[in-house]
């Protein structure tokens, strides 16, 4: 049985019979299990949009991954941000880009969103899905600031995802 909590714990319960029918079960506590993308939904802005009424910031928080909707931006140097609400800990971001992606950029955090601080540099983007992972910071702000784009269609990104992924422990309780 594994029964999922809100607070970051996953109880597991594992059931055994051996060869004579002898039974045994143990709980594990497995405890550092992420809350989910942190950017769902939330409030994104961006420097540019490609247009005024369509593929705007908030269609890349949308959690819709499939094509239906993305956020895209001119070509060349722009950043695209999510505001989290309020400050918390993050050391993951993932960008499903468009075809239209960019090749070099970095990521800052800040809390409230006026100091930033880098956390992450891509110099050599390929576009697709790409995660980056970094030491855990607290962040209400995380910022993708593209400084070179990989196309002539400037960039374009289906989802902005930030998580929180600390260290898995387990441990058995008796």
């Amino acid at each position: 049985m594994l029964k999922a909590h809100k607070d970051g714990l996953v109880k597991v319960t594992a059931r055994a019979v051996d060869g004579s029918g002898a039974q045994g079960s143990r709980l594990f506590l497995i405890k550092g299990q992420s809350g989910g993308n942190l950017a769902l939904n939330k409030t994104a802005t961006a420097q540019y949009s490609h247009s005024a009424t369509e593929n705007l910031p908030a269609a890349a928080v949308d959690g819709r991954a499939d094509g239906a909707s993305r956020w895209s931006g001119k070509w060349g140097d722009q950043w695209f941000q999510v505001d989290l609400g309020q400050a918390q800990p993050i050391n993951r971001v993932t960008i499903n880009w468009e075809n239209a992606y960019s090749s070099a950029y970095e990521l800052s955090v800040s809390t409230n969103g006026e100091q930033w601080t880098p956390v992450y540099t891509q110099a050599k983007g390929a576009g697709g899905i790409e995660t980056a992972d970094f030491d855990a910071v607290s962040a209400r702000y995380v910022r993708l600031h593209s400084t070179k784009s990989a196309t002539s269609y400037g960039i374009s990104i289906w989802e902005f995802e930030v998580y929180y992924a600390p260290s898995v422990s387990a441990t058995a309780e008796d």
